[in-house]
């Protein structure tokens, strides 16, 4: 039996329940029980994303140590974010991309880099992949995110990641790449871009 009467409605009668204490762009939700709660649009549809693309003009070298994992920092601004924070700091220096939204996202993350090695040395093999963390102490390779080429002379070379995870709020994320030998390379250009939506159960 109804509990609020039809002459004690205060909103509109042709909108809905609550409509007059709702903000913009909010929506009504039901709870399953009978009743439900109005709540903004962008935390039900939880898309989330950062969009970096990095034009250096030959401007940046740097030096890898053989076999050692080195974080791939960008200075950059991003194009666009929602629910995303970084900090700039030099290329190759510590650098890694936080998720702040409040709902957990099944996330893709797509990495792309333009580089060249300097002609010292032998030509390298590189190697690349995508870590996790919630504390940027302890970091987990993300499975699936491994990548490797063979710099040849002289050569522009492409490299590329992609992967799916699962983020929940205070996640970090970060590129690593690897060198089977101590060499510098040149970097020209670099893509990054993470994006995702709220996981249901």
């Amino acid at each position: 039996m109804a509990t609020v009467y039809h002459s004690a409605l205060t909103d509109s009668l042709h909108e809905p329940k609550g409509i007059t204490s709702a903000l913009e762009d909010q929506i009504y939700i039901a709870d399953g029980a009978g009743s439900g709660n109005w709540t903004d649009a962008a935390d039900i549809l939880g898309y989330s994303y950062i969009d970096i693309e990095i034009t250096t003009k030959e401007t940046e070298t740097v030096a890898l140590t053989a076999d050692t994992w080195t974080p791939f920092a960008l200075d950059y601004t991003d194009n666009v974010s929602n629910n995303f924070t970084h900090d700039n700091s030099e290329i190759l220096a510590y650098h890694n991309i936080k998720y702040t939204g409040t709902n957990t996202i099944i996330a893709q993350i797509v990495f792309g880099a333009t580089l060249q090695w300097d002609g010292g040395g032998s030509a390298p093999n590189i190697y690349g992949k995508f870590q996790t963390s919630t504390d940027t102490t302890t970091w987990t390779d993300i499975t699936g995110t491994a990548f490797a080429r063979y710099l040849a002379d002289a050569q522009l070379g492409y490299i590329g990641s992609s992967g799916v995870i699962e983020l929940d709020q205070d996640t970090y994320i970060r590129p690593v790449v690897m060198l089977d030998q101590s060499e510098t390379l040149i970097i020209y250009n670099i893509s990054y871009n993470v994006q995702g939506h709220r996981k249901y159960t």
